[in-house]
């Protein structure tokens, strides 16, 4: 492995780079797959035995995973939610963890206004196909953040 390949993590452990580009292009289709409502392809980034932990309640297994993103899946119109601030660190067991936080951006009167809105911590683990599925999956609201999913009937 050349210098090229790797970076450094907080931990001072050599986490590669195509892993860290990986991990943050699951996060990324996460939130699409979110924003588009297509809960059955989101599942499928996640471990069997998963566990998310957000304020709309806690899911463990992928069929919990399911019914709590089918409620937390709608947000109004003219609402979305954009990631900013990722960072990947690396696990002794391997895994590797991502930190982001969510902004929330309303069109109001012709103009955007962003609202902090959650932070997300995802842990990965490689799976048998060399990919990365998501082990656990924490969500807490900002401070201040309004209540903004819908409820899917």
């Amino acid at each position: 492995m050349n210098q090229a390949d790797t970076g450094t993590s907080t931990l001072g452990n050599v986490v590669r780079v195509a892993d860290g580009h990986a991990v943050l292009d699951q996060v990324d289709r996460i939130d699409e797959l979110l924003g588009r409502g297509d809960v059955e392809s989101l599942v499928g980034l996640f471990t069997e035995t998963c566990v998310v932990h957000h304020p709309e309640g806690t899911a463990r297994g992928r069929d919990e995973l399911r019914q709590l993103a089918a409620r937390v899946r709608t947000l109004p119109d003219g609402v979305q939610r954009v990631q900013t601030r990722k960072s990947v660190r690396d696990l002794p067991d391997g895994s590797l963890v991502v930190s982001s936080v969510s902004v929330m951006v309303e069109r109001d009167r012709d103009w955007l206004q962003g609202i902090p809105f959650e932070v997300w911590r995802d842990t990965f683990t490689a799976d048998a196909a060399g990919g990365w599925l998501v082990r656990e999956r924490w969500v807490e609201r900002a401070d201040g953040a309004p209540e903004l999913h819908g409820r899917a009937d």
